[in-house]
């Protein structure tokens, strides 16, 4: 059996290190100057978190010109201009622009959790 955490990771062929049992069967100390297994994990998690920041930052940048023309869906349920019915049931005027920012609120969401879902998974398999 191979824990997960190591599923995948292969020492060249060349390496000195690439015994990773010594010859009594007993496990190896590992060679702190080699690199981190996690390296590419911790990359990931950055690329990831860079991916959402700028993901959100359009979001926040495209909501805040909504709310200056009267179109924002999450500024109109925030200061009470939209009724609950009108905020679940998606019954509203305003046209197509607050609908479109109401879809676009979902969608942020969910980028959201999907995101930070892998970031956590990632970083809990490199913890390990």
């Amino acid at each position: 059996m191979v824990p997960s955490g190591y599923r995948g990771f292969r020492f060249r062929e060349d390496d000195p290190a690439a015994s990773a049992w010594s010859g009594d069967g007993m496990a190896t100390q590992p060679d702190p100057t080699r690199a981190r297994v996690s390296g590419p994990v911790d990359e990931a998690i950055a690329t990831e978190r860079r991916r959402w920041l700028a993901h959100l930052a359009l979001y926040l940048v495209a909501q805040v010109v909504l709310a200056l023309l009267g179109h924002s869906w999450p500024y109109a349920a925030l200061t009470g201009q939209l009724t609950w019915e009108e905020i679940v049931t998606g019954n509203m005027g305003g046209g197509w622009p607050l609908q479109a920012s109401r879809i676009w609120t979902f969608v942020i969401v969910a980028d959201t959790i999907w995101s930070w879902a892998r970031i956590a998974r990632w970083s809990a398999r490199a913890r390990r």
